[in-house]
């Protein structure tokens, strides 16, 4: 790998340097991984960790300060890195599920509102029809039986009339 080997004038503690970003690596994925982040997320932190800790042993290399001291630098650096890394990445995530909860609760809210609406205005219409509908059938029923009843109140009339003309006797 290009970004593993890191120019050094003294060829013995490479081997450390490379050794140093590949526990960084490990940790970091092992962190990603049990915080179950998704992989495109793994692989970008997983190569911003190694371009830092490549640029912090470069760095220090280049400073020529003892391996020791070095190596614990790149190593808290590494960490502080890290960390800030997976705590921006747990928080994003968290914000994104609990975002993406509200707005399902929303709009599952939203339906069920809708569909009430909708069933009440389905009840009220049928009720408003039935009521119409027997109202009408009760009118036309009073007036048929009023028409008869009025029928029957004529015939009575036409008869007594014909009896009293008959009583009377008249002669035409």
């Amino acid at each position: 790998m290009i970004m593993m080997m890191i120019y050094d004038d003294d060829d013995d503690d490479d081997d450390d340097d490379v050794v140093v970003v590949w526990v960084v690596v490990v940790v970091v994925v092992i962190v990603l991984t049990v915080v179950k982040v998704k992989a495109v997320v793994v692989i970008v932190v997983v190569v911003i960790v190694i371009i830092v800790v490549e640029v912090v042993v470069v760095v220090v290399t280049v400073v020529k300060v003892e391996v020791v001291i070095s190596i614990i630098v790149v190593v808290v650096l590494v960490l502080v890195v890290v960390v800030v890394v997976v705590v921006v990445v747990v928080v994003v995530v968290v914000v994104v599920e609990v975002v993406v909860v509200v707005v399902v609760a929303v709009v599952v809210v939203v339906v069920v509102v809708v569909i009430i609406i909708v069933v009440v205005v389905v009840v009220v219409v049928v009720v408003v029809v039935v009521v119409v509908v027997v109202v009408v059938i009760i009118i036309v029923v009073v007036v048929k039986v009023l028409n008869r009843n009025n029928k029957k109140h004529y015939i009575q009339a036409l008869y007594c009339l014909n009896e009293s003309i008959k009583e009377r006797n008249w002669d035409w």
